[in-house]
């Protein structure tokens, strides 16, 4: 069993996984308690870790950028070792996010690049140094992301998600936004005049580019990581070969799996297999019964799924390159 959540604090994860740059004054006003009360729950949720990052999603494909997703499977690697290898790859600026997995890989790493050249020297990087401790490895590359929200837990279904990679139409901004980006990146959260501060501006100019870059769809909104663990809940990463598809059928197994409450993420992908999507289950069991259903909604389209167990997780980081940036220029 996982941790209780009262309605209230419930409440609040809605509001903050639907805006998390919104006042606490708001968010006071639309769950009914004291701005003072809200404040000391988020402070708790976060103190047990049931709350994690405040992100902004960013459509980093309108920035040049593709998200890859790299699978390694191990061979003979010792605890230190696979340690090492963690630290390794957190120190590259292009790694947003590192899994551990079990099943057919033991570790998955999401790269963001601008170029197969680029994707194939952070490849040649890892195996270079790590290639020994390495029996297999998979690339995967997202042709469109939908990051979802966690419904499940608010009981309201109808709450969008993003799109990331739909519209690749290169958008510019100068140097002031990126660093605006980098900030919000960090954290969500970050106020109009703290931003102002550290990039000598004043607030409203702050506010503007931030408008600007919302309306030109580079950010697509704030929200928070959840522990999924925390509620009781066990993350699977499904991946799907489809067969004697069409287009439309194929948005429409999209569509299906995006509005699943439990559905935390889908990608369209470039690689073995076709799509993929990580869901929020209770148990194997629970998993099974989605997967039976997937198969009769789509009795031909379905050829072959393989699933793995996410049991740890880095917090996504959409713009890894613009943290190095942003620390050179101090």
């Amino acid at each position: 069993m996982g941790e209780q959540i009262s309605v209230k604090d419930k409440k609040i994860l809605y509001e903050l996984d639907s805006n998390a740059r919104q006042p606490i004054s708001s968010i006071a006003k639309k769950v009914g308690l004291k701005k003072e009360t809200v404040s000391y729950r988020i402070k708790r949720m976060r103190k047990t870790g049931l709350i994690g990052k405040y992100f902004t999603v960013i459509d980093t494909y309108k920035l040049g950028y593709t998200m890859c997703t790299l699978f390694l499977r191990f061979n003979n690697i010792s605890l230190e070792k696979e340690a090492e290898l963690i630290k390794f790859l957190r120190a590259r600026k292009c790694v947003g996010a590192i899994a551990n997995i079990h099943g057919a890989f033991d570790l998955a790493i999401r790269i963001w690049v601008k170029s197969l050249q680029e994707l194939q020297r952070v490849i040649d990087h890892i195996i270079y140094n790590y290639g020994t401790f390495l029996s297999d490895k998979y690339l995967s590359i997202a042709n469109v992301m939908h990051p979802l929200k966690k419904r499940f837990l608010y009981q309201c279904f109808d709450v969008p998600g993003y799109t990331i990679g739909k519209d690749t139409t290169p958008v510019r901004p100068d140097k002031t936004d990126m660093r605006i980006l980098s900030l919000l990146n960090r954290s969500a959260r970050i106020t109009n005049a703290s931003i102002a501060k550290i990039l000598n501006l004043t607030p409203n100019a702050v506010k503007y580019r931030i408008n600007k870059l919302q309306k030109a769809g580079i950010i697509l909104g704030y929200k928070i990581g959840i522990s999924s663990k925390m509620l009781g809940y066990q993350r699977y990463k499904v991946f799907l070969l489809l067969q004697n598809i069409t287009k439309k059928d194929k948005q429409r197994l999209i569509e299906l799996l995006k509005t699943d409450p439990n559905t935390n993420e889908v990608i369209d992908s470039i690689g073995r297999y076709d799509l993929e999507f990580e869901i929020d289950l209770r148990d194997s069991t629970q998993l099974n019964r989605f997967l039976r259903k997937l198969r009769s909604e789509f009795p031909q389209m379905i050829g072959h799924f393989e699933v793995m167990l996410v049991y740890r997780k880095t917090d996504m980081n959409y713009l890894p390159m613009l943290e190095y940036k942003e620390e050179a220029t101090k």
